[in-house]
């Protein structure tokens, strides 16, 4: 038995418009989970929205691996990544809850 971890991450300008809705959004979908080996892990990024005058990013690097330390491990660098990515642009970063679920590991490939 492994385990699973998501959460999502926000980032918005600190400025609305009118309607005091933010003028930068970004919302990510960031989830962890076992890897190939025992101790190891692959974290994804899936873009869930962007502000309607952008689109979403499909360029940067969304799938990270870690050789060790589990789905902590790769959840941390997912969430290093998304930083890197959008320092320097101003945005306030919103960080859900971690929610943890366990996953069975089959053996043998399919």
């Amino acid at each position: 038995m492994g385990e699973m971890i998501d959460c999502m991450v926000n980032y918005f300008s600190f400025n609305g418009n009118s309607e005091g809705a933010p003028r930068r959004y970004y919302c990510y979908l960031v989830v962890a989970g076992p890897g190939p080996s025992e101790g190891t892990s692959v974290a994804t990024i899936t873009t869930l929205a962007v502000h309607e005058s952008d689109g979403p990013c499909d360029y940067c690097q969304n799938c990270f691996f870690a050789p060790f330390g589990g789905p902590p491990a790769a959840m941390e660098q997912a969430l290093r990544h998304l930083d890197a990515y959008h320092d320097g642009w101003r945005l306030h970063r919103v960080v859900s809850a971690m929610r943890t679920v366990p996953v069975e590991i089959a053996s043998g490939a399919r």
